[in-house]
């Protein structure tokens, strides 16, 4: 108390509190310490209650006061007598209120939670004691209640986080947005371990009623045993991954446990464990997917294992999928992506099928995904329409299926529970779904369970693992909104769907002293018809410790009601009980095409693109939202009842109209844009149509009438009474019109369209005849002879089809009939053939993006994006800079680089991962934790940089150390860093203010040179940032992260080169930083190039004081001083021993 009374009087703000009328007690022995009208600090011994209230009584009168006993987490550190005591004693003073925030022991000391805390607070030698013989709720009640207090409110702190009273639902909303959380599991365990107490000796008036949830709901009384068996309690640490069975070429089974998070972070190894006698390993892939956690593992039977979705953090999840290829030779193969990225969602595989239904899950670390999706081993991703009473969105949801009696006509019936709403509290609701996949689209419907029929909240679960045996769903840990459900529990779940029934049976060990695994998680697999096997596990108490589920446990199951009497045995073989074999490492594929197994060649077969009717209660932004081209039918396109006739299009157009086609060269009915077996030929409208009919290899491709050469096709400028005889669907006006790029007219005769893809997305309208087109998913682009910042293709798809050359391919096929519309998402590689004589076609390409296109001009819309545009640009520059190296490193670093733009395409973030080296020639330990980047609080982040300069802390930097004997090295050092105004130049070039840059971008070159001189704790006059621009582009553009790479040049090389130039990067110039030293901060900064600036306050950039025909007159220090003179111009204030940061720009009239 001492202490404390020291810490008030120390702080200003406290001593202000306390009025200018407070004593402060002569002599340490005095009780009352510090005293004012406001605020009194009484030192005594709480055991000692006679002293304690007699100086409580020196203070006021009690008996006339109310009066508040608050105590969080201490009164459980006396021992518990005393503290029994003392809650006695309070509640006699005055008219009393007591609130008390303690642990308790809800499933006893041996829960692991209770484990990990227990021994935590031993470790640090203050044991709590109350919670020993108060461990629950219900005891802590009675305890209050047995000292004096009349009424009495505890709840744990889950129920108080769930529950309005105390936090809003909009309140746990916002938290989202503060910042990305996905350790629910743990937060549950903590909060039941925990309890707020608010007792009083009269009731409150106004004090609302809080839901007290039941222990014990009644319907839970069917019970079963079942037979647990820990076969390997070792040192293998995951939680978070998936488990599969595999089998190698004897028959002999293995299961593999992988992916998910170890000790160090993600994994990428996998446990393998023998299901026999076994122990030799099985032949594995080297390579798979990348590290994940929270994705899901579903057998889909002879078509392999489906791997879907997770994420590296919840602000950085996973959209791609894979197929593991059972037998021999299994392997790894990329799938269909989903439509949406997905982590900590829900699979089930449909009985009876191969095909795998998703429900719910979470896109990123705030937005909880309300879709259902089927997916199809050979068509992919089908967004599901929902009908009934649409479920409340959830993520970690309990999804059960059954086959029922109709599962074989395509209908299938499950229930859905449980899982995390978007307010972040369990969800009690209980729905039965049907979905039926016999439809265009499948059809999944909700009705809800009526309360009075609900399972007595047992299946309220969240992040619960699902396993399907041939009798029952077996679902497994996790938490749930009933307290009892904290890790340990296992339900067998029976529908039948004849009866309308659903049982619910809780599982217990037969031998009570054999304990159930922890199942926060973990991972589980069927063993054989009526067993389980059970991997890993844990959870990190937060700062208390993460306790591991080390051990594989086997269970068997006997004595299920619907087994019609038959007895299931409880033993478990040893004969096939799981043996560790041994631990892997698997590469982690970081380009689709890497992980295409070397199948044997086959022809495929296009899979056909479903047609559907936007009245069937499907718009048309959820299609474009989809990604994947439909064919849409039954749209008025406004024929007006006249068909477009040869003769009513030249009418139309006008016989004269002069009109640019492609005309092959020779009788070929393939036009190939890459080798241009065709001209450009300008024709009056009627010719053309004239050579069309006469079967002449022709295709017109409308342009501008007015500047073809400057802006996009319009038909209804171009062409305006044919636009009459066109009316743009009124389904898809307003998606379209308001995004729409430009309007074309095709007309062709029999003459095939090259392969290309389209940037734009674009929907194609089939007015005359019918057409075959061949569509391929964007994934296949690295498949189909596409060169580098090529959109087109010489590839002849349509023979290549006859043969087992597109092997590996996902081509779609569409045949458009008259009245068609197709609509083609962006990037979708496709080639058209007629299959008529004459096709004519209008075809509306729109923005499909808010941002991103390549800026000015672009007539036919097929640009590609600016960010790639730049990036090969970019590209460009590096290949150069490595072109000095040997060819084994090229390729090695080269690789490198590509692996890193490839996870960026993936969706992972690492930041900046640089292991810098220090002198000895060690790497530096990588600092990945996001605990203080960017925060305007932060020491190491200057006020300039408010928040957006990158952590530059010791360890984030990534810096490198050098030492050197030359003198220009002398007391110098130079570092990496990140360098986040690299594209300043860049910027203001783009907005008109040539070579210059604003004063925002100035604050943040300043302060991140600043900061990094802070970091370091070095006087000013120490520090050299040098940093290059000729390795950093490219990442900028495709990662979106920043890096810089150490360039070699002393500090008067760079200074000394003629017109601003660097010698190592002659397409670049350079940004200089002046700082003051100690004496001058003071004074405002300045930047400067070679030429420097006017003044402190002028932030233009001028040009070089010397070049190719200007003599460099800047004065500079002598090469064995070490330190640089600046010139004395004008208006510019000498700093000497500053230090310097360059930042090395692109010169914006350099040549790509």
């Amino acid at each position: 108390m001492l202490r404390k009374r020291a810490i008030v009087l120390e702080t200003p703000q406290l001593v202000e509190l306390l009025g200018a009328d407070f004593s402060i007690s002569e002599s340490d022995d005095d009780l009352v310490l510090l005293k004012s009208p406001q605020y009194c600090q009484i030192g005594c011994d709480l055991r000692q209650l006679d002293k304690l209230r007699t100086t409580l009584e020196s203070v006021l009168r009690l008996s006339d006061c109310e009066v508040l006993f608050v105590a969080e987490v201490s009164v459980t550190y006396m021992d518990t007598p005393s503290a029994d005591a003392l809650i006695h004693w309070a509640s006699s003073i005055g008219t009393p209120e007591f609130c008390l925030l303690e642990q308790i022991l809800p499933h006893g000391p041996d829960h692991p939670f209770a484990q990990t805390m227990l021994k935590h607070f031993d470790k640090l030698k203050t044991p709590p004691r109350s919670v020993f013989q108060y461990p629950t709720l219900a005891s802590q009640q009675a305890r209050f209640q047995k000292l004096g207090w009349a009424h009495v409110s505890i709840w744990d702190l889950w129920e108080a986080w769930s529950n309005e009273y105390f936090v809003s639902s909009t309140e746990r909303v916002a938290l989202d947005h503060v910042e990305a959380f996905d350790e629910w599991e743990e937060f549950v365990l903590f909060a039941r371990h925990y309890f707020v107490l608010h007792a009083s000796t009269s009731r409150l008036t106004g004090e609302q009623a809080v839901e007290q949830v039941s222990t014990t709901p009644s319907n839970r009384d069917c019970r079963a045993e079942v037979n647990i068996v820990c076969h390997h309690d070792g040192t293998n640490k995951r939680r978070f991954g998936e488990a599969m069975t595999i089998s190698d070429a004897m028959g002999r089974q293995f299961a593999l446990h992988m992916m998910g998070s170890d000790a160090k972070g993600r994994s990428d190894t996998v446990d393998i464990f023998s299901l026999g006698p076994s122990v030799e390993p099985p032949r594995l892939p080297l390579k798979g997917p990348l590290p994940r956690m929270c994705h899901t593992v579903t057998d889909l039977g002879d078509f392999g294992l489906l791997l879907v979705g997770g994420r590296a953090s919840p602000t950085s999840v996973f959209s791609d999928c894979w197929i593991f290829s059972k037998g021999v030779d299994c392997r790894w193969q990329p799938t269909w992506k989903l439509p949406t990225s997905l982590f900590r969602h829900s699979t089930i595989r449909l009985k009876g099928t191969s095909l795998a239904l998703v429900m719910g899950g979470k896109s990123d670390g705030a937005k909880v995904s309300e879709d259902f999706y089927l997916f199809h081993p050979t068509q992919g991703w089908r967004k599901c329409q929902v009908r009934g009473s649409t479920p409340r969105p959830t993520f970690g949801a309990v999804v059960c299926g059954t086959s029922g009696p109709s599962s074989g006509r395509g209908i299938f019936h499950g229930i859905l529970a449980g899982g995390m709403g978007q307010d972040g509290c369990i969800v009690t609701d209980e729905n039965v779904w049907c979905l039926d996949i016999n439809g265009a689209e499948p059809l999944i419907t909700f009705d809800v369970v009526a309360p009075e029929k609900r399972f007595g909240r047992c299946l309220s679960l969240f992040g619960a693992q699902c396993v399907d045996l041939d009798s029952c769903t077996l679902v497994c840990g996790g938490v749930g909104h009933d307290a009892s459900f904290q890790g340990r529990e296992l339900l067998a779940v029976n529908i039948d769907h004849g009866n309308e029934s659903c049982t619910v049976l809780q599982l217990r060990p037969r031998d009570g002293a054999v304990r159930m695994p922890f199942m926060i998680g973990s991972s589980a697999l069927p063993n054989g018809k009526n067993g389980l096997l059970v991997f890993g596990g844990g959870a990190t108490c937060f700062s208390m410790g993460t306790f591991w589920e080390t051990g594989v446990f086997s269970i068997a199951l006997s004595n299920l009601p619907w087994n019609d009497g038959k007895q299931s045995p409880l033993t478990v073989s040893l004969d096939t009980a799981p043996r560790y074999v041994e631990s892997r490492k698997v590469v982690g594929i970081t380009n689709y095409a890497d992980g295409e197994a070397k199948t044997t060649a086959r022809k495929v077969v296009p899979e056909k693109i479903p047609r559907v009717k936007l009245s069937q209660g499907m718009e048309f932004g959820e299609i474009v939202g989809c990604g994947k081209p439909v064919i849409l039918e039954g749209l008025d396109l406004g024929h007006g009842g006249e068909g477009w006739t040869p003769e009513l299009l030249v009418k139309c157009v006008g016989e004269q109209t002069e009109v640019v086609i492609h005309e092959c060269h020779r009788d070929t009915d393939r036009m190939d844009f890459n080798t241009k077996n065709f001209r450009y030929v300008t024709a009056a409208f009627g010719t053309v149509m004239a050579k069309i009919q006469a079967g002449d290899r022709v295709y017109l491709r409308s342009l501008s009438r007015e500047q073809p050469s400057e802006q996009a096709a319009n038909i209804e400028c171009d062409f305006p009474g044919l636009a009459a005889k066109f009316r743009l669907p009124a389904e898809l006006e307003d998606h379209v019109s308001k995004n729409v790029f430009s309007s074309v007219l095709r007309v062709s005769g029999r003459v095939n369209m090259w392969l290309h893809y389209d940037v734009m997305a674009n929907i194609y309208t089939q007015l005359v005849g019918s057409k075959r087109m061949i569509l391929f998913p964007p994934s296949d682009v690295t498949r189909l002879s596409f060169l580098p910042g090529a959109s087109s293709s010489s590839a002849d798809v349509f023979s290549m089809l006859e043969t087992t050359s597109l092997t590996g391919t996902r081509p779609h096929e569409a045949l458009l009939q008259e009245g068609d519309v197709l609509f083609l998402p962006a990037l979708w590689l496709h080639t058209a053939m007629p299959m008529s004589d004459l096709n004519v076609a209008v075809n509306v390409f729109f923005r499909d993006l808010d941002s991103g296109y390549a800026t000015g001009r672009d007539v036919y819309g097929n640009r590609d994006l600016a960010a790639y545009e730049k990036g090969r640009q970019d590209a460009g520059r590096i290949a150069r800079s490595f072109q000095p190296l040997p060819l084994e490193t090229r390729r090695f670093y080269l690789a490198r680089i590509a692996d890193e733009l490839q996870q960026a395409a993936e969706g992972l973030t690492y930041g900046v991962r640089m292991e810098a080296k220090a002198s000895s020639g060690e790497p530096a330990a990588a600092h990945l934790d996001d605990t203080h980047e960017g925060r305007a609080d932060d020491p190491y982040v200057h006020p300039l940089a408010k928040n957006g300069l990158a952590c530059l802390c010791q360890m984030c930097s990534g810096r490198e150390t050098k030492a050197s004997n030359d003198k220009d090295r002398v007391g110098r050092q130079e570092y990496v860093l990140k360098d986040v105004a690299v594209d300043a130049i860049a910027d203001g070039e783009r907005k008109g203010r040539g070579d210059t840059i604003d004063a925002a971008d100035k604050e943040r070159l300043v302060a991140l040179a600043y900061a990094t001189a802070r970091d370091q704790r070095l006087a000013p006059s120490k520090i050299l940032i040098r940093s290059s621009f000729v390795l950093v582009s490219l990442v900028l553009a495709a990662l979106s992260l920043t890096a810089v790479y150490l360039s070699r040049a002393s500090l008067h090389q760079t200074t000394s080169i003629g017109g601003g130039r660097n010698m190592m990067d002659p397409d670049g110039w350079h940004v200089t930083l002046a700082f003051k030293d100690k004496d001058q901060e003071t004074r405002s900064c300045h930047i400067a190039s070679h030429g420097y600036t006017d003044g402190e306050n002028d932030t233009t950039l001028r040009k070089a004081t010397h070049g190719d025909k200007k003599r460099d007159d800047t004065p500079r220090g002598p090469k064995n001083l070490g330190k640089v003179v600046w010139p004395k111009e004008k208006g510019l204030v000498e700093y000497k021993d500053s230090p310097i940061a360059y930042s090395h720009l692109p010169d914006p009239k350099a040549k790509s």
